[in-house]
């Protein structure tokens, strides 16, 4: 692997110092390097990054300045390039750019002699459905969440999997997470860790007013709907679906959102083997 895009976090990568270093022991060994950037105003808009044209056909590899919220924009932007991403981690976990920035030069050195495995993470497919027709479809790495509104009162949503009923989830909302995003909110939830090659998701709900709600995993073959339910005659329900934490489409009684395993798969590039289970014990565990 020697043709590679920089995307650089400029929030984070002050004066993309780390961006142009990156790029130049790229080319001392022999490489070449295209050098993008995003910001979080961006990523805030939902804009996205801001060029993304310098991913040519050439690309072997693309590089992720930042930190894991970097890595997950990174993951949903660049689906339809299907290429192998690696992280450099300036932020505070480093749970996916798992690159210290001390490393990075060993890191390259392993990119360059192929001592490196590609592990692929399922993504979610979430489709809104607003009075029986699609109004919105995107992706998440991490999951897709139906919360509260700003500070409305506790919401009511339909569970449903494979057509059958899983129950009423009465609380704050509900998760429904990825392998990759089971270590994010659905965590802090309660939820259950799942290991990348789980094949599952995690339905988890969030602040449930009922002892007896706990978190359901399903298979990542299964499709799940989830449907706003009126709880109060006089008010209609609003609540709020977010795809990892973006793009937050505001929904109300009877609106549904369906959710499924996307055909592709987000592309990480690993360095070390054990690198789930030495994070998870020495970032989560410990």
């Amino acid at each position: 692997m020697k043709k590679f895009c920089i995307i650089s976090n400029q929030d984070k990568d002050n004066g993309l110092k780390v961006a142009g270093f990156v790029a130049e022991e790229i080319a001392k060994r022999g490489g070449e390097a295209r050098l993008l950037s995003t910001n979080e105003a961006a990523k805030a808009k939902g804009e996205g990054f801001t060029d993304l044209s310098g991913i040519t056909g050439d690309t072997e590899g693309i590089i992720i300045i930042g930190g894991d919220g970097t890595m997950i924009q990174a993951a949903r932007e660049l689906v339809r390039f299907n290429l192998p991403i690696i992280g450099i981690d300036l932020g505070t976990l480093g749970y996916l750019a798992e690159v210290e920035p001390d490393d990075i030069e060993d890191a390259l050195d392993r990119l360059f002699s192929g001592e490196y495995h590609i592990e692929e993470r399922i993504l979610l497919e979430g489709t809104v459905i607003t009075d029986g027709k699609e109004s919105y479809k995107g992706h998440a790495l991490n999951d897709i969440v139906l919360g509260r509104s700003g500070f409305s009162r506790i919401v009511t949503v339909k569970v449903c999997a494979n057509d059958q009923l899983l129950g009423s989830y009465r609380g704050d909302g509900v998760i429904i997470a990825t392998p990759t995003g089971s270590t994010a909110y659905n965590l802090s939830a309660g939820g259950p860790i799942l290991l990348p090659n789980a094949g599952a998701f995690a339905i988890t709900p969030i602040c449930p007013h009922s002892l007896d709600m706990r978190s359901v995993v399903v298979s990542d073959s299964d499709e799940i709907n989830i449907t706003v339910m009126q709880s109060k005659k006089s008010q209609k329900e609003e609540v709020v679906v977010s795809f990892d934490g973006n793009n937050g489409l505001l929904l109300t009684t009877g609106d549904t959102v369906c959710i499924r395993r996307a055909k592709d798969t987000t592309k990480l590039i690993k360095l070390d083997e054990g690198g789930f289970i030495n994070n998870l014990r020495e970032k989560i565990l410990k």
